[in-house]
């Protein structure tokens, strides 16, 4: 198949590659600069491959990085992306029936998302990018939040996509705001072991989103305590160390050691070696936000205690991110998951 070339003499013009007009634009200079764009120079190149590898580690559920990926592409189905691949359906809103569906539309500026963000911390900025696109909302973000904030960003328009989704093929849902409560609500989990042939002792945790599901995971050795509650006061201390040293923030503390919350959760005025480390876990606390104490089971607890076990034959102490999980915790998380 050949194509014609024109007969008719024309001069040459310029012509961007990243527009399907041709057109150039400062917008476009900009995500040519961030790396955006694959141009065949080596160092833009590199760029833009550090720029997608830190979408891929953000310390978020997969499906939640996954989710990016598709937006930042255009190929979440708004009614705007599906015209562009050519099914035939209207590009309007189909809730408010006035703007054109596009991704930063049903994200941010569609009536029932907009509500969901109103009282958010992220309004004002989003307010002064209303005419960016998602891209640049997104390095934006990135840039003037901090690491935990931004990540709260990025789960909470994952959840106003997926909630907006759901109101959209069931009307008899509420439309005056999105169910996107909780998505940033991340909880610490702890536990101990001890190996009585050896005379070894250890701690293990993990930190889980509001599904459940685990961001990180830590265990590592510990001396040998003077009490079963001292062991779980020192597995609750040194996770709310691990969470710090990863700039993590969270909302709950979850023990099966019912005595270890009384510790913390009543400081009355106790001398022994159990009041000193349960000041020291309330120093810790004064540092986060608002942060409850729950005793759960033992049954409950399991993937911790499994952490703290394998700590127990560790050589040294361990921080796994989602990227390095074994396989043996994958398994184990997932059977976790099913049951609960």
């Amino acid at each position: 198949m050949a194509f014609p070339i024109a007969t008719g003499a024309s001069e040459d013009s310029r012509y961007w590659f990243h527009d399907v007009k041709g057109k150039y634009s400062v917008k476009d200079g900009y995500k040519l600069d961030i790396g955006f764009y694959k141009p065949p120079t080596h160092s833009s190149v590199v760029q833009s491959k550090k720029w997608w590898k830190f979408l891929w580690s953000m310390s978020v559920p997969s499906k939640v990085r996954i989710f990016w990926w598709r937006a930042l592409s255009n190929i979440i189905p708004t009614q705007a992306n599906l015209m562009a691949h050519h099914v035939p359906v209207s590009v309007s809103c189909q809730f408010c029936h006035h703007h054109m569906d596009s991704t930063c539309h049903a994200l941010f500026w569609c009536p029932v998302s907009k509500r969901s963000w109103k009282d958010s911390v992220f309004m004002t900025t989003l307010k002064l990018l209303h005419y960016s696109d998602l891209i640049e909302i997104f390095l934006r973000m990135k840039d003037v939040l901090l690491k935990i904030d931004f990540e709260t960003f990025v789960m909470r328009t994952w959840a106003v996509w997926h909630a907006r989704t759901r109101l959209l093929h069931d009307r008899s849902l509420k439309s005056d705001r999105l169910d996107v409560d909780g998505v940033d609500q991340r909880r610490l989990e702890v536990g101990a072991a001890v190996n009585e042939a050896t005379d070894n002792y250890s701690i293990g945790g993990t930190v889980r989103d509001h599904e459940g599901h685990i961001l990180i995971a830590f265990g590592r050795k510990i001396s040998k305590p003077l009490s079963v509650v001292h062991g779980e006061l020192v597995a609750i201390r040194e996770g709310l160390r691990v969470i710090q040293e990863q700039d993590f923030n969270i909302h709950e503390i979850t023990t099966d050691s019912l005595l270890a919350v009384q510790a913390v959760t009543n400081p009355a005025e106790d001398f022994s070696y159990i009041g000193a480390i349960a000041l020291d876990i309330n120093r810790l606390l004064l540092g986060q936000h608002k942060i409850t104490l729950r005793h759960i089971r033992r049954s409950e607890n399991v993937v911790a205690h499994k952490l703290a076990s394998f700590a127990l034959s560790s050589q040294s102490p361990f921080v796994w991110g989602h990227e390095n999980f074994p396989f043996w915790l994958v398994d184990l998380v997932m059977n976790d998951l099913t049951i609960s």
